[in-house]
Formats: C-alpha cells, sequence, structure tokens
C-alpha cells in the first residue's frame, strides 16, 4: 500500500485516483473550511490541503511510513462526525478530544498547539461592557441585553463549550465562521467566540471595526490530536502517527509551522506551551 499524501516537496499534496475497490480499503482523511486556516482545495491538480493546519499534516504525512492509502473528502464537520461514527476508515485532525468523543474515536498524542478562543465583539457590543481587555464568558453569555452568536457543530474547548450550552441569553446559531464574522461586522450581534488563527485570516480591513476581549481564566492555548474511527484500521493509523510524533515534533520545521498558526504577539507563549504540552509530552 502507498501514501497518497505522499509529496515531492512539503506543500505539495500528491493525489492519485482511487478506484471503488481501492476506496474501500484506504482510511478517508476528513477535511473542513475553515477560512484562511485550513481546506481541501479540489480545484487544484492534484487536490492540495492548504492553510495553517493543512501545511502541517502535509508535513506530517510525508513522514509517515509507506503503510497506508489516504484519500482526502472535504466535508462539514456534521458530516465528519456521522462518518466517523458510522465507518472502519475514517480519520481528522481537527477535532478536539472530549468525553464523548472519546467514547467512539482513537486518539494520537496531541500533534499541534493552537489559541484559545477570544471574545470578538462589535464596537456597540465592546461600549455596553464597558470596553473591557478580559470578561468573564459567564456574565456575557448570561447578558440579556447582548446578542451572541455561535457557529454549528463548533467545539472550543470542554469550558467554553459548557457555558454556550447553558446560556440564556439570545444567541444566533450560525453555519460557518465567515458567515458569523459578516454577521458581527454588519452589525446583527455582539459578539462571537473564535479562534484567533481564524480571526486574523477573515478580518482583513474589518479589523478595526472589531474588538477583541479575552475570556477570563480561560488557558490560552489547547492541543489538537489525529482522531480515527474505533477500528482496527483506526487504531492501526493512530499508532503510526504516534511512532513519529516524537521525532517530528523537535523537527524545526514541522516547530515552525505549528508557530504559523498563532498570531506574531502569541508566537513566543505558544513555543513555551509546545515544549510543555506537545514536546514534553512524547518524551
Amino acid at each position: 500500500m502507498k501514501v497518497l499524501f505522499r509529496t515531492g516537496c512539503w506543500l505539495c499534496l500528491l493525489l492519485s485516483p482511487l478506484t471503488k475497490a481501492e476506496s474501500d480499503q484506504a482510511i478517508i482523511w476528513a477535511a473542513t473550511d475553515l477560512p484562511g486556516v485550513y481546506r481541501l482545495n479540489t480545484d487544484a491538480t492534484p487536490a492540495q490541503l492548504e492553510g495553517f493546519i493543512g501545511d502541517l499534516q502535509n508535513y506530517l504525512f510525508a513522514h509517515l511510513a509507506d503503510t497506508f492509502q489516504l484519500e482526502p473528502v472535504a466535508m462539514l464537520i456534521p458530516r465528519i462526525e456521522r462518518e466517523l461514527r458510522a465507518r472502519d476508515n475514517v480519520c481528522t485532525g481537527i477535532l478536539l478530544r472530549t468525553a464523548e468523543r472519546e467514547q467512539y474515536l482513537h486518539f494520537s498524542l496531541p500533534y499541534m498547539v493552537i489559541p484559545t478562543p477570544q471574545i470578538v465583539m462589535s464596537s456597540t457590543g465592546w461600549a455596553k461592557l464597558g470596553q473591557p481587555e478580559r470578561h468573564s464568558l459567564e456574565d456575557l453569555v448570561n447578558n440579556p441585553a447582548l446578542v451572541g452568536l455561535r457557529v454549528n457543530h463548533r467545539a472550543y474547548g470542554r469550558l467554553i463549550d459548557q457555558y454556550l450550552d447553558s446560556a440564556t441569553g439570545p444567541i444566533i446559531n450560525v453555519t460557518g465562521s465567515a458567515n458569523a464574522m459578516r454577521m458581527l461586522a454588519g452589525g446583527r450581534a455582539d459578539y462571537l467566540i473564535e479562534y484567533p488563527m481564524v480571526i486574523s485570516e477573515l478580518l482583513g480591513e474589518q479589523a478595526d471595526t472589531l474588538r477583541f476581549v479575552t475570556i477570563t481564566h480561560s488557558p490560552p492555548f489547547m492541543n489538537l490530536a489525529i482522531s480515527c474511527s474505533q477500528s482496527e484500521q483506526g487504531a492501526a493509523f493512530i499508532a503510526a502517527v504516534n511512532a513519529q510524533l516524537p521525532t517530528l515534533v523537535r523537527d524545526p520545521v514541522y516547530k515552525a509551522l505549528n508557530l504559523d498558526a498563532a498570531p506574531r504577539q502569541l508566537q513566543a507563549d505558544l513555543d513555551d506551551i509546545y515544549l510543555q504540552q506537545v514536546i514534553s509530552v512524547q518524551r
């Protein structure tokens, strides 16, 4: 078998067409669209994983042994979760590890660290709160005077998800971060919870119209792991990834790719956390 993500250079994702029989044996790599951060470019020939996360995954796949066939498929997160439950040969690299997901997924060691979400506010909403630099998420989501936005089927970490799930203030559920940003910039809501790496790519010239507030008591970073269906095939792929990570995470190129996932002002802190939460775990 061969790795279909094999590259001539780490930026290129070479994809050969699969027959149905081959596809049945391949690991389906589920990718989703996080604007500016992660996407499967199906218009390219061959298809390419792109963005901060895509570049790092390309580098990881290029270092796996020639044992697996990987077939990339673009999916929305709800479909990714359905496919992971329904099939034995699906893996992804964008789902956070939660107690619920541990019941039906195998998870690898941490393969990257990303900044945790921040509160993104309209100027009007920010003024209503007294223009804070930090704010309690519990107070925010239970404030009846503020209208929030929540991207469907997104996880932001256990604590943040718990507050959003129990919110009593008005929250509008939307599809996709790009839609949420447009609504916020257009004055249709007061706040949104989002990852800094997504914000930095989506805002463009609208950056000056929005305000960023740190969530009180929120850890500044979280780690991501590869996850696969709980099957022999999924377990084998996780084992192969885990075998490479202790060496790979010390690779200067791999580490630099991870640092690119953070705005420049957060990269020094991310470097410290990367040492603690990725390298130290894999000694």
